[in-house]
């Protein structure tokens, strides 16, 4: 199983070396060669131990990737011209970007600047209510606040910082604008990821609380 799950994530290297089906017996044995190493990398980088320093980084980054997701699914959510099914598919995305639906967030999406935190399920709710709000959100500027470090067995932690700008236009104007300065924090998590009928122990990214 664990051979098929490293297929699985290397099937763009599979690709690439499946296309030189011309070439002579020697290059094909470096092709090989050279596919074996990229499944052993991937192997360690994601069934390893201890994650090195340049795995965490890319994790960092792909971390920022999952805040730059959160604020675009946000966007599409809370369009309620769009079709129920779909937001509802929506919204299950945003929530598996979390760690936990428990994390409590505090992302600007009215006048008020003393919002309060709120869980994932709490703020995904206020987004789906019937207010005639259309909500614009973005995050920019993101950058590491503080590394990945481990703190335990199978979990590293970290954070990001970022500037959260947004736009709330009501039914009458002016629209409610503005920037605030924000942290979210990030994991990298060991646990159980469902493959056929196996299960592994993979690393994998999330964002936990925002602030």
């Amino acid at each position: 199983m664990r051979k098929y799950f490293v297929i699985l994530l290397s099937l763009t290297a599979l690709l690439l070396f499946s296309s030189k089906s011309c070439e002579t017996p020697e290059n094909n044995k470096e092709d090989e060669t050279t596919l074996e190493s990229t499944m052993d990398s991937i192997n360690k980088t994601f069934l390893a131990e201890n994650l090195s320093d340049q795995t965490l980084q890319a994790f960092e980054m792909k971390a920022e990737q999952k805040l730059t997701d959160f604020g675009d699914y946000l966007q599409i959510y809370s369009d309620k011209s769009l079709d129920e099914a779909f937001r509802t598919h929506v919204r299950q995305m945003i929530r598996e970007l979390f760690i936990s639906d428990s994390v409590r967030i505090n992302i600007r999406i009215t006048k008020d600047k003393n919002e309060k935190d709120l869980t994932i399920n709490e703020f995904l709710g206020i987004l789906s209510s019937g207010d005639d709000h259309s909500i614009r959100i973005f995050f920019d500027s993101i950058e590491v606040n503080n590394p990945l470090q481990r703190t335990g067995v199978i979990k590293y932690a970290g954070s990001l910082k970022f500037i959260q700008r947004y736009e709330v236009s009501p039914s009458i104007n002016p629209a409610i604008t503005g920037s605030v300065c924000r942290k979210v924090d990030i994991f990298a998590v060991k646990g159980g990821k469902q493959f056929g009928g196996d299960t592994l122990q993979i690393w994998q990214v999330y964002l936990g609380s925002i602030r």
